[in-house]
């Protein structure tokens, strides 16, 4: 079945191009994704990048096309009666800084939000600047991310666990099987994790993929369990059931380091293969080898998306119970399973949070979701919407936006309501975006090549890259815009004076490092830090309340929810709503990841447009067919929430009665459809990956 979408992996193939013996090579590093990839800036005499080098993907590859697109922001700006113009700093800095102080005095400071999205890099002076003015609402992206994944991992293994599945950074030596949990390393893995991925793969390591999609991964792996979306948990379980009966786990482990195997060996008797086929449409047959072959095949190792999983209304449970499956077959800290990531270099807390927590107003989702307000220091940016709506418990009035993205959000309809009610609204970007649309200042940020900002990576590395170009036009760096801001509010002692030397090197303390020190070192350096040693919990145990691994979760029982990792069926779903089924009956998740875009970034880019120009909706043949779709017809998509029209992808990379829509597309918003109500109780995430819709021909 042709496909509309390219094929091809995320690894590129690069044509040099011509290279100036006059040109200066300077290190950086790519920041078209989080990963920080090593590059060589090649500049020219007029301080123009013209190449860059290093081991990168195709989006790394086409950084200068983003670096000096026309279209990009440049300017301040200030839409006064519907219309912008252009304004000076000291007049932006002015009007966003008199705004803030009269909302303040009206309404108390716990009325502006603080918003940090993309690119991280300013994410801790914002968080400084937040509890510094007095808000109780620093908020970022981890709403909708990843947060929820290391909320289920540290209630069951303790915080050094927290990232130990991501599948970024993995590695693969010795590793005899790998079970790939909603992730395709081909579109999402850095690339040199990604290299050692197919080195792994041609050594003979056997794989399984669990995923609703036919992903490259799944086309070559051994197995390809086609589950139902949003019942990871009950696949779990099931396997968890096999592992139990057939006594196929770890009994010296499990007895020694678990709290709470009895009560799982109880839960998941209720889940026989037959169940688990019936309620995730996986095979019995396939769900039996799975676990046979994942627990008979060590080392092996669990390999999980760093949010997929947790994208539903029963997330966190769903993957405490995904996560549980390498302590209880013996691949925990172990060489070739799920070692622990090597240590990064410390970092100072600068944040204030501790300081001024007794003194701030609740936070965001506070009250709705304790336990995500016990783990996490920010606000639950989901219960926001509703709290600007409703004005309960107090009013919310105005909004700062670092990199913020309307799109990132559920029901993106109701999110644009809850933002047209504020006060005020202010955003820094690179370019216009649906977001920038609703603002009435829009500031220009610079790109990676244009500022600085501390870079670490496991092992002990830490750089302070720097810029290799001068910003375009009036860019600023994200942090500069915050501590001057901080600045302009009265409040210069709390965000070091402005001076970005003086914020790296508190931050540098905990690592007897300086800025001075750092930029001796261009392309960084490593410092001495504790390596990890396997099955470091021998001595020292895990860090949760018990010392063990949580089966049954403290955390949770203690605030009221069930500790063990019950499956509950997706809050919309062919058995939990079947009248909206009967309207709806077509299963869709959304939000998987595309080689050609980090979510909605990088459209703007002509050589990543090629891989997938338009938005799609991937469905069946057999779906296609009962609708009159063929492949490359305009279909529209409709929900409960909204509608948006694509082209139809007909394809057999999904089973019939599921689609698949990527997000990110400015004029077709797959959020526009998902449900931004029933969120998951723990940790406040909304359902991307488990919704019901119906696809029809325009």
């Amino acid at each position: 079945m042709n496909s509309i979408i390219s094929s091809e992996n995320l690894l590129d193939t690069h044509e040099d191009l011509p290279i100036d013996t006059d040109l200066t090579v300077k290190p950086t590093t790519c920041y078209m994704c989080t990963y920080d990839c090593p590059t060589d800036a090649y500049i020219n005499g007029d301080g123009r990048i013209v190449k860059v080098e290093g081991q990168l993907c195709r989006r790394g590859r086409h950084q200068t096309e983003f670096q000096y697109h026309p279209d990009r922001l440049l300017y301040p700006l200030l839409r006064d009666n519907g219309r912008l113009h252009r304004i000076t700093w000291d007049e932006a800095l002015d009007h966003i800084a008199d705004q803030l102080i009269t909302i303040r005095d009206r309404y108390g400071p716990e009325s502006v939000v603080f918003f940090a999205g993309y690119p991280k890099e300013g994410w801790t002076p914002l968080q400084r600047l937040t509890y510094a003015f007095g808000s109780p609402h620093y908020l970022t992206e981890c709403s909708f991310c990843f947060a929820s994944t290391s909320i289920a991992s540290t209630m069951n293994y303790g915080s050094e666990y927290q990232d130990f599945l991501s599948t970024g950074r993995i590695r693969y030596d010795g590793t005899q099987c790998n079970l790939m949990w909603s992730t395709n390393p081909g579109h999402s893995a850095a690339p040199n994790f990604y290299h050692d991925y197919l080195e792994a793969c041609r050594r003979g390591m056997q794989r399984i993929v669990v995923d609703p999609r036919r992903t490259e991964a799944a086309e070559t792996a051994a197995l390809h369990l086609q589950l139902r979306p949003g019942t990871d948990g009950a696949l779990a379980l099931g396997m968890i059931h096999i592992l139990v009966n057939e006594e196929l786990y770890d009994a010296d482990f499990v007895n020694r380091w678990t709290v709470g195997f009895d009560e799982l060996r109880h839960l998941a008797a209720q889940y026989p293969p037959t169940r688990v086929a019936e309620i995730t449409g996986v095979p019995v047959q396939q769900i039996i080898a799975a676990a046979r072959l994942y627990a008979t095949s060590k080392p092996a190792k669990l390999q999980t998306s760093p949010c997929a999983t947790t994208h539903t209304t029963n997330g966190v449970q769903n993957h405490r119970a995904i996560t549980l499956l390498p302590a209880l077959t013996g691949n925990l800290d172990i060489p070739g399973g799920n070692m622990l990531p090597d240590p990064m270099v410390p970092m100072k807390d600068v944040s204030l949070f501790h300081e001024k927590k007794a003194q701030l107003k609740p936070r965001a989702g506070e009250q709705t979701f304790p336990v995500w307000a016990d783990m996490y220091q920010e606000g639950q940016a989901n219960a926001l919407i509703d709290q600007i709506l409703t004005e309960k418990p107090y009013p919310i009035k105005a909004i700062i936006g670092v990199g913020m993205n309307l799109m990132i959000w559920p029901n993106t309809g109701r999110v644009k309501a809850a933002i047209r009610k504020l006060d005020f609204f202010s955003v820094i970007d690179y370019f216009e975006t649906v977001t920038t649309d609703e603002a009435q200042v829009i500031l220009p940020a610079a790109t990676w090549f244009e500022r600085s900002s501390l870079v670490t990576r496991p092992g002990g590395f830490v750089q302070l890259r720097q810029p290799v170009v001068e910003p375009m036009g009036e860019a600023w760096p994200d942090w500069k815009f915050i501590l001057e801001l901080g600045k302009k509010l009265g409040l210069g002692d709390q965000v070091w004076n402005g001076d970005f030397d003086t914020y790296i090197n508190d931050r540098l303390k905990s690592a007897e490092l300086t800025a001075d020190q750092l930029r001796q070192h261009p392309a960084g350096m490593r410092i001495p830090v504790v390596q990890r040693v396997p099955k470091s919990y021998e001595h020292k145990g895990f860090n949760t309340p018990s010392g063990k691994v949580e089966i049954c979760s403290s955390i949770l029982k203690a605030h009221g929810f069930d500790p063990l990792p019950v499956y509950r069926e997706p809050a919309e779903s062919p058995i939990s709503t079947p009248e909206l089924f009967d309207t709806y009956p077509l299963v869709f998740t959304s939000g998987g990841r595309s080689k050609a875009y980090t979510h909605s970034q990088f459209r703007q880019i002509d050589n990543l447009r090629k891989i997938l120009p338009e938005p799609v909706v991937q469905i069946s043949p057999k779906d296609a067919d009962a609708r009159g779709i063929q492949h490359g017809n305009l279909v529209q998509v409709t929900s409960e929430r909204g509608c948006i029209q694509v082209k139809a992808d007909v394809t057999d990379r999904l089973p019939g009665g599921v689609i698949h829509l990527y997000h990110g597309w400015r004029d077709a918003d797959a959020n526009a459809l998902t449900d931004g109500q029933d969120l998951d109780p723990i940790s406040g995430y909304p359902p991307f990956k488990s919704g019901l819709c119906e696809v029809s021909r325009v």
